[in-house]
C-alpha cells in the first residue's frame, strides 16, 4: 500500500528547512514550457529521460553504488543522469562512470539559476545517499514538481515521498527490488508523472511552505516552554 508520514519539525530543524521556494516553484512554472530549448542548450535530446542528482561528490552520497543498480535497469529511452556538484570523490566517480555504459554527466558547481534550469529540464530527482540526515535538495525537487527516488538513508524520506504517488524509497540491502523500483519510475507513464508532480507540489506547500515552517517552529518553542 501507499505510505504517508506527516512531516515532523523540531526546533533544531528550522534553519535546515528553508529554501528560496519561490525561485524553484516559479522557475519550474516558467521554464518547463521552454524545456525543448533548454535541453538543447544543455546538449540533451528532447525525448531523453533526464535524472537530476545534485550532490557533493563524496563517498557518502552513494553515486558510485547507485550506478551499479542503474546499469541493470531496462528502459526503452536513453537515460541522461545530471550531477551538478563538486567534491573530493570526483576522480573515483569518474572511474566508475567509465566502467558503466551510462550517460552520466558531472557538471561541476552550478549557480542557483542554472540549478533551477536543470530541475526544469529533468524528469526525475534521485538521491542515492548512504547517509544524509536532512537534505535540502529533496525540498528543492518538491518545489520543482519532480517525482523522487531516494534511498532509505535519506533522513527526510518519510516527509518527501508518498510511496507510489510521487516516487519511491529504495533500500540497498534489497538490490533487485531497488532495480525494479528504478525501472517502475523511469518507465512511468506521462499520466503518472503529472499526478506525481501535483503530489510533490502539495507536499511542498503543506510541509515546506516557509510560513508554515515558521509557525510550527514558534509553536514548538511555545510548547517546550
Amino acid at each position: 500500500g501507499f505510505i504517508y508520514c506527516q512531516g515532523r519539525l523540531g526546533p533544531g530543524k528550522f534553519n535546515e528547512l528553508l529554501i528560496n521556494e519561490k525561485a524553484y516553484y516559479l522557475g519550474g512554472l516558467n521554464l518547463r514550457s521552454k524545456r525543448k530549448e533548454l535541453r538543447k542548450k544543455w546538449n540533451i535530446n528532447h525525448d531523453d529521460i533526464v535524472i537530476i542528482t545534485p550532490v557533493r561528490l563524496a563517498w557518502v552520497k552513494g553515486v558510485h553504488v547507485f550506478l551499479d543498480l542503474l546499469k541493470e535497469v531496462k528502459v526503452s529511452q536513453h537515460i541522461v543522469m545530471l550531477i551538478p556538484g563538486t567534491g573530493e570523490y570526483q576522480s573515483e566517480i569518474e572511474k566508475k562512470i567509465a566502467n558503466v555504459n551510462l550517460d552520466v554527466r558531472l557538471l561541476g558547481f552550478q549557480q542557483q539559476d542554472h540549478i533551477i534550469e536543470l530541475y526544469a529540464i529533468s524528469d526525475f530527482f534521485i538521491l542515492p545517499s548512504l547517509s544524509d540526515p536532512n537534505p535540502l535538495t529533496c525540498i528543492e525537487a518538491l518545489w520543482s514538481g519532480l517525482p523522487l527516488l531516494v534511498s532509505t538513508h535519506v533522513g527526510n524520506y518519510p516527509e518527501v515521498v508518498q510511496e507510489g504517488l510521487n516516487g519511491y524509497v529504495f533500500d540497498y540491502s534489497n538490490p533487485q527490488r531497488a532495480i525494479n523500483q528504478i525501472e517502475c519510475l523511469l518507465n512511468s507513464s506521462m499520466e503518472w508523472r503529472e499526478k506525481a508532480t501535483r503530489v510533490s507540489l502539495e507536499i511542498a506547500k503543506s510541509i515546506y511552505n516557509s510560513e508554515n515552517v515558521v509557525k510550527r517552529f514558534v509553536d514548538n518553542l511555545i510548547n517546550e516552554n
